[in-house]
């Protein structure tokens, strides 16, 4: 929410100096990674912003402002099967979608704006409830489990200026009944990891670790359930990256071996939101759309496979 707009001015500017970027990218100082260019999104998925791979599908979330609903299509990402629109819920700043085996988690945890929202909340939804085949499936709202959570070591709740603030976040994941968030920051150079139980209730989010990440901003992130833990990034000029975290398969940490890849510049693929394993190192990417000054990009799907 909001950051497009933030960004819009450093990418035409990368538009303008292609060459010299394509350059870099000849003799990168990490390795290159070119995604499998998939499909254009359905256009339901203007703003995609989370996704997650269920039963041989794609399940997928947009951004704040947007329907409080999931969309979910065939890993072709061109053919939208199912809305699942949550009942009495509002989406303020959806960024984020995970799964364990019962539920899906949505995180409402956008705070770029000013940093101070007070009403951060992750949605609970049952699976067991997204079993009708037919195209539209609404889940009432006294189905939908309320995590609420606050930053144990956020002290100041003063408004800041747009997208400058610590306590941002755009990535989750669960694992072993704890939700685990890990913060864009737009302040400083490191992603902060926090911890929460995935059950509803009231909380502090736990400090648990924290990965120094240069320029870029975390987005999204995904675990294979074994041994990597994926983070995607973008830097406000544009540069779009990976950052691939070794696990030893029990607990989720930044502290393993970090192996960092670099993707097509944003004005190429698009502003990169999402991400989601569906193998050991394969699964995929979803950028979100973007447009200025007669340029465009559609919303859209690509194919990785990580030389894990």
């Amino acid at each position: 929410m909001y950051k497009r707009l933030y960004l819009l001015r450093h990418l035409i500017v990368s538009a303008m100096l292609m060459a010299t970027t394509q350059q870099v990218f000849a003799q990168p100082t990490i390795p290159f990674f070119q995604p499998v260019k998939k499909a254009a999104l359905p256009q339901e998925l203007e703003e995609v912003s989370g996704m997650l791979y269920w039963q041989n599908k794609l399940v997928m979330l947009n951004d704040g402002n947007n329907a409080a609903a999931l969309y979910i299509t065939d890993t072709s990402g061109a053919k939208l099967l199912q809305t699942v629109v949550l009942a009495g819920i509002e989406n303020k700043d959806w960024e984020a979608l995970a799964q364990d085996d019962r539920f899906f988690y949505i995180a409402d945890v956008g705070n770029n704006k000013s940093g101070n929202r007070k009403d951060l909340m992750i949605y609970q939804v049952p699976k067991s409830l997204l079993n009708s085949k037919t195209s539209l499936i609404r889940i009432p709202s006294n189905a939908i489990g309320r995590i609420r959570f606050s930053y144990a070591n956020q002290v100041s709740f003063a408004a800041e200026k747009d997208n400058t603030a610590q306590f941002d976040c755009e990535a989750m994941l669960v694992h072993n009944q704890q939700l685990h968030l890990f913060t864009k920051n737009w302040s400083g150079q490191t992603s902060y990891h926090y911890t929460i139980p995935a059950k509803p209730g009231t909380y502090k989010a736990a400090l648990a670790g924290q990965l120094q990440t240069g320029d870029f901003k975390i987005t999204d992130a995904s675990w294979n359930g074994k041994n990597w833990l994926l983070l995607t990034a973008y830097t406000k000029q544009g540069k779009v990256g990976l950052f691939a975290i070794q696990q030893n398969g029990k607990t989720i940490s930044l502290k393993g071996n970090v192996r960092q890849f670099e993707l097509p510049s944003a004005i190429q693929t698009g502003q990169l939101e999402s991400v989601c394993f569906d193998s050991n190192n394969t699964g995929w990417l979803a950028t979100e759309a973007f447009s200025a000054r007669g340029f465009t990009l559609p919303q859209t799907l690509y194919r990785f496979m990580l030389p894990l």
